[in-house]
């Protein structure tokens, strides 16, 4: 079974929200994968920030060396356009996961 939702929002703030899901049935067991995903951020003006969260949860997959895991990132960046043909950006992102082994 797989599911999916999404948004998107424009104007001066552009923005989106994304929402994942495949669920699995199989003799060995039950699993899944959710991914929800949400970015906001500024396209147009000299300065453009933007920031972006993820988080994704992987249980019970065939051929995965974990039973399960969680991830959450959560990253920004600033784009600086001085014109046409010349941007600047910096970037930073912060990614925890975490894998349950048993």
């Amino acid at each position: 079974m797989r599911r999916a939702a999404g948004a998107s929002l424009t104007g001066a703030v552009a923005g989106s929200f994304r929402f994942e899901e495949a669920r699995n049935s199989a003799p060995g067991g039950d699993g899944g994968r959710t991914r929800t995903t949400a970015e906001l951020g500024r396209d147009r003006g000299p300065l453009r920030p933007r920031l972006r969260l993820v988080e994704e949860r992987i249980a019970g997959q065939e051929g995965d060396s974990a039973r399960a895991r969680r991830s959450r990132e959560a990253g920004g960046s600033l784009a600086w356009v001085t014109g046409p043909s010349l941007t600047g950006r910096t970037d930073y992102t912060w990614r925890r996961g975490r894998r349950d082994e048993s």
